[in-house]
This record gives structure tokens, sequence and C-alpha cells, in this order.
């Protein structure tokens, strides 16, 4: 039985499987992050007047943080890469994330996109490798 090996088509398929894990990690993060950081309660009491401790998440007031939680390729947002690359994005696009995240001049930071991933870095990893796995399992089965 003769065997087709093109190798450029194997580092194409290789990639693309990739960054089909890659995707699907994106998304569990920013799932997470919406879940269990942006959607709980922290600091609950009388809407403006009960903010959040500087360091920990924002506190919920509209809900808009967690609603604009994403992975790459979502909504308006897509993320370019060359043909070699493998990425993924979590990203927010409420326009006041970064300030949130990394704080200002007149206010400290309320992070919660770097803390989260780190806290769950060992979950991510195992999701990445069985995610690689499957995707591989594909290729060979056809």
């Amino acid at each position: 039985m003769p065997v087709d090996y093109n190798p450029d088509r194997m580092m194409r398929l290789l990639g693309d499987a990739l960054q089909k894990a890659v995707n699907s990690l994106t998304l569990e993060i920013a799932g997470d992050i919406e879940e269990n950081v942006l959607r709980k309660k922290t600091n609950p009491g009388p809407g403006y007047n009960n903010p959040s401790n500087p360091g920990n998440p924002p506190a919920v007031r509209t809900g808009q943080l967690a609603n604009r939680m994403a992975p790459s390729g979502s909504g308006d947002f897509q993320s370019k890469r060359l043909p070699t690359e493998i990425r993924g994005v979590v990203f927010n696009d409420a326009p006041y994330a970064v300030f949130l995240e990394f704080g200002t001049r007149h206010m400290a930071a309320r992070p919660f996109l770097l803390p989260s991933m780190s806290k769950r870095k060992n979950r991510y990893k195992k999701i990445f490798k069985e995610e690689i796995l499957f995707e591989m399992r594909k290729l060979v089965t056809g």
C-alpha cells in the first residue's frame, strides 16, 4: 500500500490541528474569566458606593465587562496570523477594561485577566494537551 507523504501538506495539517487546539483553549479561558471572575459579585453593595478593593477583580455593576469577554475570532475581532504562526488571543473590548486590568495614575488596578489565567494555568495546560491529542488522532485516523 503506497503512502502519500507530502511534507508541506503534513506541516499545514499539523499547523491547522495546533491552531484548532489553541482556539478551543482560548474559548475555555474566555468562558472561565467571564463565569468565574466577572459574573461573581465580589463586593456586593449599593452601586457606585461599593467598589472592589484594589488588587481584586472589579465589582459587578452592569455586567458589560463580562459580556465583552471573548476569544480571538469572535465578533469584530479577528486575530490575523501568518501561515507559520499559531496564535490565540483572549480579549475584552470594553473601553475601560485596560484601566481596570492595569490601573491608572488615579486608580489602582482591579485585574481580572492575568490573575485568573495564572491561577488556572495547570488546568489550561492539561486542556491544551488533550486538545492537541484529539486533533492529532483526527489527523491519523482521518
